[in-house]
């Protein structure tokens, strides 16, 4: 445990840029950058990437919200990325770990990607992918992708491409591109003519009647840590292989929110592992 700290406050006192000639002492300035993981990993779905096998997390923040969370907690919140922004870079990279936020007028989202899974998930879709970039391997997919505002924007702005990589399964994706595609030809083809309007309407109330993900999770009412929630079929093996995997992270995560030092582990995870 002593070494984890010692190791952990060189770190963080390295990546701070000032090596041990920090005025401001390290437990001080720890505290935005726990706030900032703290959101990112445990009250939203980043820990998954950061300690799991998820390639990509996103996460949307409103500026001057009045959703879900209070306008405050979302301004507390970007208070802080902007300052990890501003103390570490945008994007952060390590060897295995990329942090990115994009700025709009009126929100900022932030990905994380964990790269070895990101090649991965490439790498098993890659003939899709390269229908997108072109003709790439997948290692040079995912190094365009962390690089290229062009891939970055190609592959993002594709739902299905985008839901493979936030690591919601392919098959569910597909179905999911099915009821967008459905729903886009909808006023063009089906209102002049009653029997395709029909057909259109009964195969968006079917695409439409999935469960979510969340079915597949055991109750856990009272946990600090959510799961990561997307509408998936349950019937299929590749949603109980992934509603499985997320749970034995979630146990991980469990284990690590309750530890004293989670931060220091967060910090030498980000910089010299692969992930799980």
């Amino acid at each position: 445990m002593k070494n984890k700290r010692v190791v952990a406050s060189v770190l963080f006192c390295i990546l701070l840029g000032g090596g041990f000639l920090v005025q401001e002492s390290p437990q001080r300035k720890k505290l935005p950058l726990q706030l900032f993981f703290e959101e990112l990993l445990f009250h939203q779905d980043g820990g998954y990437t950061i300690f799991g096998n998820k390639p990509l997390s996103l996460i949307s923040y409103y500026k001057n919200s009045s959703g879900f969370h209070s306008p405050k907690h979302e301004d507390f919140f970007l208070s802080h990325y902007q300052a990890f922004s501003k103390q570490y870079g945008n994007p952060f990279h390590s060897r295995f770990y990329w942090i990115k936020g994009i700025e709009y007028s009126n929100r900022v989202v932030i990905y994380i990607a964990n790269k070895k899974a990101l090649v991965d998930i490439l790498e098993t879709n890659l003939a899709l992918f390269q229908k997108a970039v072109g003709p790439m391997t997948a290692d040079e997919i995912c190094s365009e992708f962390l690089s290229s505002e062009t891939t970055f924007s190609k592959i993002t702005r594709d739902k299905r491409l985008l839901g493979i990589l936030l690591g919601y399964g392919e098959g569910n994706c597909e179905r999911y591109q099915c009821i967008q595609n459905v729903l886009f030809s909808f006023p063009q083809n089906c209102l002049l003519d009653e029997k395709k309007y029909n057909a259109c309407v009964k195969e968006v109330e079917h695409l439409s009647q999935w469960p979510s993900i969340a079915s597949l999770y055991p109750d856990n009412p009272l946990s600090p840590c959510g799961l990561p929630m997307f509408y998936a079929d349950p019937s299929t093996e590749e949603s109980k292989d992934l509603a499985k995997e997320y749970v034995e992270t979630h146990k991980k995560l469990i284990e690590l929110y309750s530890q004293e030092d989670w931060l220091d582990t967060v910090l030498i995870q980000l910089v010299f592992k692969k992930g799980s």
